[in-house]
C-alpha cells in the first residue's frame, strides 16, 4: 500500500511537470508576438528600413503563425503530439537564431516566418496535448484556461469553482 501512495505522488508531480513545459509554449508565443514592438526601432535603424518593410516584419509572424496553425492538426496526427511539440519547439530555436544573426532584412522576414510556424505548431498542440494528459477530474479545467488566458477579464470566472468571488474580484478592479 505504501508503494502505491508513493506512485500516486509520483504520477501526480510527473504530470504536472509536463503539464507546466507544455503550458510554457504559451509563454513563448506571448513572447514572440510582443517582443517585436520594443525590437522594431532598433531593427529600422539597423537595416535602414521603411514603413512597409517594417510591416512586412511584424506581419511575417502572422502569416507564419496562421500556416503553423493550420498545418499543426495533420502534423500532430500524423507524427503525435509529442513530436509535433519538439518540432515547434526547434522552429523556435532555428527562428530565434536566424532572427539574431539575420544579415538582412529578408533573412530577418524569413526568420520570423519560421517564429510564426512555431507559434502555430505551439498553439494548436499544447493545448490539445495538454488536455490529453490531464487526470480526468481536472480535464475540463485545463480546457477552459486556454482561452480563458486570451481574454484576462473572464479568466478568473472560468478557472475558479467560486463564481462570485471571482466577480467580486473583477469588480474591486483586481484584473486587467
Amino acid at each position: 500500500m505504501p508503494d502505491n501512495k508513493k506512485q500516486g505522488r509520483s504520477n501526480k508531480a510527473m504530470t504536472f511537470f509536463v503539464c507546466f513545459l507544455a503550458a510554457l509554449a504559451g509563454l513563448l508565443f506571448g513572447l514572440d508576438i510582443g517582443v517585436i514592438a520594443g525590437a522594431l526601432p532598433f531593427i529600422t535603424d539597423e537595416f535602414q528600413i521603411t514603413a512597409h518593410t517594417q510591416e512586412w516584419v511584424v506581419s511575417s509572424m502572422m502569416f507564419g503563425a496562421a500556416v503553423g496553425a493550420v498545418g499543426s492538426g495533420w502534423l500532430s496526427f500524423k507524427l503525435g503530439r509529442k513530436k509535433s511539440l519538439m518540432i515547434g519547439a526547434i522552429l523556435f530555436v532555428a527562428g530565434s537564431l536566424f532572427s539574431a544573426a539575420a544579415p538582412n532584412v529578408e533573412v530577418l522576414i524569413i526568420s520570423r516566418v519560421l517564429l510564426g510556424l512555431a507559434v502555430g505548431v505551439a498553439s494548436y498542440t499544447a493545448p490539445l496535448y495538454l488536455s490529453e494528459i490531464a487526470p480526468e477530474k481536472i480535464r475540463g479545467q485545463y480546457d477552459l484556461n486556454v482561452p480563458a488566458h486570451d481574454h484576462h477579464r473572464d479568466s478568473g470566472r472560468l478557472s475558479v469553482r467560486h463564481p462570485r468571488s471571482a466577480t467580486a474580484a473583477h469588480g474591486a478592479g483586481c484584473s486587467a
